[in-house]
C-alpha cells in the first residue's frame, strides 16, 4: 500500500508541469497571433478592407488617395461617354444619349455628379469596427465573404433631367385631355354659342423609373442602356359627361358677374374687382369635382393672371420696420416710420375661393353670388413702433383718405408744402386741442404757399394757400376713424368731387379751413402723445393721414354720407368784367346743391357706443361764365337798362376764399 501511494503522488506532480508548459505555449501563441492580428488590421488603416467589391470592381487594399483617382477617372470616362436613353412602342423606337453635364439657356447643369472624395473616405472606413480586434476580425470576414456596396453621393438633379427627357421626346408625349366647352360667342347668358372640345388619352413617360434606373446602375460603376417606359392615361370627362350639365349653362352666366372685395385694415377703404360673364366666358372649363360631381369651373391659369395684374398690384404691401428721431424743439418728429405688417395676396387661396363659388353655380340655383374676400398674407415686422420711442407712440389709431387727382399745379404744391413741411412728424400732446390752422400757419409765399385761383364774388383771382381744404377734410376723417372728439368742424358752401366720401361718392364728410375761421379742431384725450404722419402721392393724388399713438381699445368710425336732397344749380349766368382781357370767356363749372348727413360713432372698450350726427348744407351754384370787356364796355352796360342784367354772385363766401374750382 505504501508503495502504490508513492508512486501516486509523483505522477500528480509529473501533470502539474506539463500543465504550465501546454498553458505558456498557448499564451505564447494567442500572443505571436493578436500581434499579428494586430499588424493585420493596422494595415488597413488608410487602406480598404480586403475583398471589398465596389459594384463588381474589387477595391480591397486600396488606398484613400489611389481610390479617389480611380473614382474620378471613372466619372471622367461616364462624363466623355454619357448615358444612352431608348423608347421603344409598337411603331416607335428611338435610341439618344446624354450626358451628365448639359447646357440649359446658356448654362451649364450637371444633372448627375458624385462626391467622390466623400466615397474614398466612406470606402476606406466601409464595414470597420470600433477597436483593433474588432477591425481585424472584420478584415479576415472580408476576405473570406468579399462584400459588394455601392456608390453612397451620388446627386441626381431629377428636375433638370426631365427637362432634357422632355426636349427629347417632345415630338412623342402629350398629356391627356379631357372633353370641355369653348364659349364662341357671347354678348348675354340668352345669347351665345359654344363648341365641344373633344377629349384624347394621354401619353407620357415614367421618369422616376428612369430615375432609379440611373442610379442603381451607376451606383455600381456600370454604364446601362437606360429604358423609358411610357405611360398612358384615360380622360376622366368626355363630351357625353358635359351634356348631362349642359341645362345649367344659360344659369352660371345668368347668376351675374363675381365680385371680390378688399378692406384695407389701415384705412378701411373698401376695394372690389368684378370677374364679368364676358371673362366667365373666357375662361370656363369643365372639371370633376372629388365626390365624382360634373361641374363648371373658371381656369386657374387665367384667374391666376387676372389676380396678379389687377388685384396685386393694388393690395401687395412689404413689411416695414419703425424708425424714430424727435427734433430739437420736441414738437416734430424729424424721421419717422411707423412699423407696418407686409401683406400681400394669396393668389391660390384667393382663386379657391372663386373657383368654388363660381362651381357651386353648376349645383345650385342661387340667383347671385356673394362677395368674396381676397386671401392675404401677412409678414409681421420685427422693429415695431412701440420698440423706438418713449413716448406711448405704439400703434394706428385711424387713418384719413382724400384724393387730390386733377388738382391744379399751384394747388399740388400748397397740399404738399402743408403734408411735408407742417404736418408730417407733428407731435401733439395729451390734452391738447389740435387747431389745423395753428399748424398749418403763417398762409404767407415767404412760408412756401402759391397763390391758387379762387372764386370771389363774381371775380376770379389768385389767392395764396388755395386747396388746403384738401388738409381739414383728410384731417376730419383721420379724427373720425381714432375715435376722437371733434371740436370745430364746418363744411363746404359747394359740393366739390374732391371732397366727396371716397366710399360713395357723395357729399358730407368734409371740412373747409380759411384763417382765421373757419378752423377745424379736434382733442387728444388719449392720455398719451399722439404723432400725426402725413403722406401724398402727387401720381394718384392719394392723401393719407395716420395718427399713431396709444390705443385705450376705442375704435371710431362714420358711416357712408347720405343725401337727402339734391338741388338742381339753375341756368348759366354770365359777368361781364375788366379783369379778363376783351374778348375771352372763362367759365367756372356748376355745382348742384346738396343736404347731406352721417353718423361718427365711437365704440369705447367696454362696448359703450356714443354717436353724433353730422349735417350739411351746400347751396347750388350755377354755371358762371366771366366775360372780359372794356372798361368803357361795362361801363355803357351798366348805363343801359336791360332785363337780364349781369349777376352779382353774392358775398365771398368761406369756401370759395380758399378752395379753386375747376375752371373750363
Amino acid at each position: 500500500m505504501g508503495s502504490k501511494h508513492f508512486l501516486s503522488k509523483k505522477q500528480v506532480h509529473f501533470s502539474w508541469q506539463h500543465v504550465w508548459v501546454i498553458f505558456l505555449i498557448i499564451f505564447l501563441l494567442f500572443g505571436i497571433g493578436f500581434v499579428g492580428l494586430v499588424a493585420y488590421a493596422n494595415s488597413f488603416t488608410n487602406r480598404v478592407l480586403p475583398g471589398v467589391h465596389l459594384g463588381d470592381m474589387l477595391v480591397g487594399g486600396m488606398e484613400q488617395a489611389s481610390l479617389q483617382n480611380f473614382l474620378d477617372g471613372m466619372e471622367k470616362k461616364l462624363i466623355n461617354q454619357g448615358i444612352t436613353f431608348e423608347y421603344t412602342d409598337a411603331t416607335t423606337s428611338k435610341q439618344f444619349v446624354l450626358y451628365p453635364s448639359i447646357v440649359m439657356n446658356d448654362t451649364v447643369v450637371d444633372w448627375l455628379s458624385d462626391d467622390t472624395s466623400k466615397e474614398a473616405a466612406y470606402l476606406v472606413h466601409f464595414q470597420k469596427g470600433n477597436t483593433i480586434f474588432s477591425e481585424a476580425m472584420t478584415a479576415i470576414r472580408t476576405t473570406i465573404n468579399k462584400p459588394h456596396t455601392s456608390l453612397q453621393y451620388l446627386s441626381l438633379d431629377k428636375k433638370q433631367l426631365v427637362l432634357a427627357l422632355h426636349e427629347q421626346l417632345k415630338g412623342y408625349e402629350h398629356p391627356v385631355r379631357n372633353a370641355s366647352i369653348t364659349i364662341t360667342h357671347f354678348t348675354s347668358s340668352s345669347d351665345m354659342s359654344y363648341v365641344f372640345v373633344t377629349s384624347s388619352s394621354g401619353l407620357n413617360f415614367n421618369y422616376n423609373d428612369v430615375n432609379g434606373q440611373i442610379i442603381s446602375a451607376w451606383s455600381h460603376l456600370l454604364f446601362p442602356t437606360v429604358t423609358i417606359h411610357e405611360v398612358t392615361s384615360s380622360p376622366n370627362i368626355v363630351v357625353s359627361d358635359i351634356k348631362q350639365i349642359l341645362p345649367r349653362l344659360h344659369d352660371i352666366f345668368a347668376t351675374g358677374p363675381i365680385t371680390i372685395t378688399y378692406i384695407n385694415p389701415k384705412t378701411q377703404l373698401k376695394k372690389h374687382w368684378t370677374i364679368t360673364q364676358q371673362d366667365m366666358a373666357k375662361w370656363i372649363e369643365v372639371r370633376r369635382m372629388a365626390s365624382g360631381a360634373l361641374v363648371f369651373g373658371l381656369n386657374k391659369q387665367a384667374t391666376t393672371k387676372f389676380l396678379l395684374k389687377t388685384i396685386s398690384p393694388n393690395v401687395d404691401s412689404k413689411v416695414q420696420n419703425a424708425k424714430f428721431q424727435i427734433g430739437k424743439d420736441k414738437k416734430r418728429v424729424i424721421q419717422f416710420q411707423g412699423s407696418h405688417s407686409g401683406v400681400s395676396v394669396n393668389v391660390s387661396s384667393t382663386y379657391a375661393k372663386i373657383n368654388i363659388a363660381f362651381e357651386q353655380r353648376t349645383l345650385t340655383d342661387a340667383t347671385t353670388t356673394p362677395p368674396i374676400s381676397v386671401q392675404i398674407d401677412v409678414k409681421e415686422p420685427t422693429i415695431k413702433t412701440a420698440d423706438v420711442n418713449n413716448l406711448g407712440i405704439k400703434q394706428i389709431l385711424g387713418v384719413g383718405y382724400s384724393n387730390f387727382h386733377g388738382s391744379p399745379y399751384n394747388r399740388v404744391k400748397n397740399i404738399k408744402h402743408a403734408v411735408v413741411d407742417k404736418l408730417n412728424g407733428l407731435l401733439i400732446k395729451p390734452g391738447e386741442v389740435f387747431s389745423a390752422i395753428d399748424a398749418l400757419r403763417p398762409f404767407t409765399m415767404k412760408d412756401g404757399y402759391v397763390p391758387e385761383l379762387v372764386i370771389v364774388g363774381n371775380r376770379v383771382k389768385p389767392e395764396i394757400a388755395g386747396g388746403l381744404c384738401q388738409i381739414g377734410t383728410t384731417l376730419f376723417r383721420t379724427a373720425m376713424n381714432s375715435g376722437l372728439p371733434i371740436v370745430e368742424r364746418t363744411n363746404h358752401s359747394l359740393v366739390v368731387p374732391y371732397y366727396n366720401d371716397p366710399r360713395n361718392g357723395n357729399p358730407g364728410t368734409d371740412a373747409t379751413l380759411y384763417d382765421p375761421q373757419p378752423d377745424f379742431k379736434f382733442k387728444n384725450n388719449t392720455g398719451h402723445y399722439m404723432l400725426l404722419e402725413a403722406k401724398m402721392n402727387t401720381t394718384t393724388g392719394a392723401l393719407y393721414f395716420t395718427l399713431w399713438g396709444t390705443s385705450d381699445g376705442r375704435k371710431g368710425s362714420y358711416t357712408v354720407p347720405v343725401v337727402e336732397k339734391w338741388m338742381p344749380a339753375g341756368l348759366v349766368r354770365y359777368v361781364e368784367t375788366t379783369t379778363f382781357p376783351p374778348g375771352t370767356r372763362h367759365c367756372q363749372e356748376k355745382a348742384n346743391g346738396a343736404i347731406a348727413h352721417f353718423t361718427y360713432n365711437i365704440k369705447k372698450a367696454d362696448g359703450l357706443t356714443t354717436s353724433r350726427l353730422f349735417r350739411s348744407y351746400y347751396h347750388p351754384l350755377p354755371e358762371i361764365c366771366f366775360e372780359g370787356v372794356t372798361a368803357q364796355q361795362l361801363t355803357s352796360a351798366l348805363a343801359a337798362p336791360s332785363s337780364t342784367p349781369a349777376t352779382d354772385l353774392g358775398p365771398a363766401d368761406k369756401f370759395v376764399n380758399v378752395t379753386s374750382l375747376p375752371l373750363k
